[in-house]
């Protein structure tokens, strides 16, 4: 069974009854997360693949694109896998934050090349700045313990030069 992906396409200024398109993700029993506008009028979103409850794991997942015909374009697999959101760079890439087994960010261009950059916690949320920088919200697991870092705010150029901030209140969640 697949999973479905909701677009919502009318024109700008114009009521329409039923205007809400629902389109099934490419792979069987895919979990769309987040979703935006990218480059060549196409929208992309993160896929987190087949979620199992009972092992808190997923499948390949990926990053895919479509249009707001419901066509789908190229899917990106294992890039991006687990990403909880995505946003154009002013780069044209889109960006991610990594949710793998290593902190970092990731940018993918619209030929599917992808690039990673290191971080120190845990990145979650995304967006563009701006400055022309990529900011994002980075938090330190817990595993049910005590924190082992500060969470962060973190900022970085499309040639992958980091900055990031502590956030002042250690009691802080910036997720």
């Amino acid at each position: 069974v697949a999973s479905t992906a909701v677009i919502v396409a009318a024109a700008p200024g114009v009521a329409r009854a039923n205007a809400l398109q629902l389109f099934s993700t490419p792979h069987a029993a895919g979990v769309p997360v987040a979703i935006a506008a990218g480059p060549g009028g196409v929208l992309w979103f993160t896929d987190n693949g087949p979620y199992n409850e009972l092992t808190d794991s997923g499948g390949p997942g990926g990053i895919d694109q479509i249009s707001t015909a419901g066509h789908f374009g190229h899917q990106f697999v294992g890039a991006g896998a687990g990403a909880g959101s995505i946003a154009q760079g002013p780069d044209g890439r889109m960006w991610f934050p990594g949710a793998g087994v290593q902190p970092d960010v990731g940018a993918i261009s619209a030929a599917g090349v992808a690039s990673t950059f290191m971080t120190t916690s845990t990145p979650q949320y995304i967006a563009a700045g701006p400055d022309g920088r990529m900011w994002f919200t980075e938090f330190t697991p817990t595993n049910g313990g005590p924190a082992v870092g500060p969470d962060m705010i973190g900022a970085i150029t499309t040639s992958g030069t980091l900055s990031e901030y502590t956030v002042p209140n250690t009691a802080s969640n910036v997720t």
